[in-house]
């Protein structure tokens, strides 16, 4: 079983395009779902992904929006509820192409790793790509996103490497290959209002902090 995970926040123009997408994955090899963790959205999200079989809205009812725990709603609900095998962290901005799951799950079990990166062909390995499939085994066991980030930015990189250097091993996919970027939400209006650049780099220096490898947790900060 495999659970696609993203998160919205008032992104309705966004998934209208990348569910259809995404459930366009779908193999006679898996069973394919999609959770999306509803974060106040005023647009009528939950009412959009009812209309879909096997999609599932979960509600993150938070005054603001927090990135980190929305992403373990989401993959929780797929690990707990669904009992998804594979979970892939997807942003509500990228259209994956039908290829792009059973590609990566294919090379899960052809090198017996623990999870694949689709990511930009620069260093470093642990480079910040939040599109990527995880076993859900592996994600229960590391504890998910760090909710001590609270906001956007390099909540990705903290996972990864918390994961390497809890020796989880991993390969990478070109993700121009896989995925295509679209911006139907005015390039992630709801982020740039509310976090600034100063943020993401405190976010990138806590994550690099060897005192904070292993710090996670679940439910709100």
């Amino acid at each position: 079983k495999v659970a696609f995970a993203t998160t919205c926040k008032n992104r309705l123009a966004d998934l209208k395009e990348t569910l259809p997408a995404m459930l366009a994955c779908k193999s006679r090899n898996f069973d394919l779902s999609i959770v999306v963790a509803d974060s106040g959205c005023t647009e009528g999200t939950s009412q959009f992904v009812a209309l879909y079989s096997n999609c599932y809205t979960v509600r993150s009812n938070q005054e603001f929006y927090r990135y980190s725990h929305a992403k373990n709603i989401a993959g929780r609900f797929a690990a707990d509820n669904l009992a998804a095998d594979y979970i892939v962290f997807c942003d509500a901005d990228i259209c994956p192409y039908p290829w792009a799951v059973s590609q990566a799950v294919g090379e899960l079990i052809k090198h017996d790793v623990d999870y694949v990166k689709w990511i930009y062909p620069l260093p470093p390995s642990w480079g910040s790509c939040s599109i990527f499939v995880i076993r859900a085994d592996v994600y229960l066991a590391v504890k998910g996103f760090d909710e001590a980030l609270t906001t956007y930015g390099h909540d990705d990189t903290n996972l990864f490497i918390r994961l390497e250097k809890a020796k989880y091993t991993f390969k990478t996919l070109s993700l121009l290959d896989c995925f295509r970027l679209i911006n139907n939400s005015g390039n992630c209006r709801h982020l740039k209002e509310t976090v600034s650049p100063d943020q993401i780099q405190k976010n990138l220096e806590y994550s690099l902090l060897d005192s904070n490898v292993n710090s996670t947790g679940w439910g709100t900060p």
